[in-house]
């Protein structure tokens, strides 16, 4: 069994940035003629990392030996650009904000702020060199990628003939082209993630073209300058919403109101957190039993979907959600007082 070589990023630990924690990983990780560890970097505090020349590439991978970034779970954002640990790509840099090119690779919880970037790139790209890649990449929110105005302009982008790549809970906001480009692929799935005010040109919020048709579960695609959804989608794919009448699989919910689903849908402070009464809220199929990743089973900020023990049917989109305030109700007289219980609340 590999060893893990868990290690810490941020002010005063293992690594200051990224960027160093990757540079220090080995050549070769796997089991057949390196040194069989899985390398995770865990971010510990809500900085903004700019020093990015940052590829997730370069070292041998294998399905048991495999390079990991993550975030402290206290540290994870809350659905609102710049509440958690951000990857803030300049302008001058000629490539994508985040390029995972190890063959076994796991992203999960980062922002990416692309709105400096001045290149038509985008945000995240899933591209292994090998044969039977397989990358996981969950609670990743990338946002306000214009500035390229191209049609690679886009938000993430699965592309490589060897993928297989497993998406979850992730969010693509504000982008120029498609939010999510599945393509080129060997197997797509998707779960839980949103597309919302992407396509700003013609593009869909997902895209499909060339490959396996990916499988969208959970997915919601809103204000897309195109169509939300392609029609390549696999037909398996299941509880998905969008704002037009564009459809992937069965139990869809079409001409959604963004308006109605999110906190605030107002341009530049958007809160993509599920609004009481919204239509996404336990429409949603439960997936937690494939078995996927652990990481599946919670949203970016922690919360369990569907609710704790999970007994309760998932929410749509990347948000599960959970009052904001107790429910207070007036039970029988106890002893000739009238008794108030509390039901629901936080979770």
């Amino acid at each position: 069994m590999a060893s893990l070589v868990e290690e810490s990023i941020g002010v005063a630990m293992d690594f200051t940035t990224p960027t160093l924690w990757e540079a220090a990983i080995p050549a070769d990780i796997t089991l057949a003629t390196g040194t069989d560890e899985i390398y995770r970097g865990i971010i510990h505090d809500t900085n903004v990392y700019t020093d990015l020349d940052f590829l997730m590439g370069g070292t041998a991978t294998a399905a048991g030996n495999y390079t990991e970034l993550t975030i402290n779970p206290g540290d994870s954002h809350s659905l609102v650009r710049g509440s958690g640990v951000v990857l803030k790509p300049t302008g001058s840099q000629a490539q994508d904000a985040i390029r995972l090119q190890n063959d076994f690779s796991r992203l999960f919880g980062l922002e990416i702020d692309c709105s400096a970037m001045t290149v038509n790139k985008s945000g995240l790209v899933s591209s292994g060199v090998g044969s039977g890649a397989t990358h996981y990449i969950g609670n990743i929110m990338v946002y306000d990628n214009t500035a390229g105005a191209g049609g690679s302009t886009r938000g993430i982008d699965i592309f490589d003939n060897e993928i297989t790549a497993y998406l979850f809970g992730c969010i693509a906001m504000n982008i120029h082209a498609c939010g999510f480009g599945l393509r080129r692929n060997t197997l797509i799935e998707v779960y839980n993630s949103l597309a919302y005010k992407t396509a700003l040109s013609t593009q869909q919020g997902f895209l499909h073209a060339i490959g396996t048709a990916p499988l969208l579960r959970n997915v919601v695609s809103l204000e897309s300058g195109g169509n939300d959804i392609d029609s390549g989608m696999s037909a398996s794919s299941t509880n998905n919403t969008a704002s037009d009448t564009t459809t992937a699989g069965s139990n869809s919910i079409i001409n959604a109101n963004h308006i109605e689903e999110f906190r605030n849908t107002g341009d530049g402070s958007e809160d993509v957190h599920l609004r009481p009464g919204a239509g996404s809220v336990d429409t949603g199929a439960s997936f937690g039993s494939l078995g996927i990743t652990p990481e599946i089973n919670f949203d970016p900020e922690g919360d369990e979907r569907g609710g704790p023990g999970g007994d309760d049917p998932w929410d749509r989109g990347p948000d599960e959600f959970v009052n904001e305030f107790p429910l207070v109700t007036l039970n029988n007289k106890v002893g000739g007082q009238n008794r108030l219980q509390l039901k629901g609340g936080l979770q």
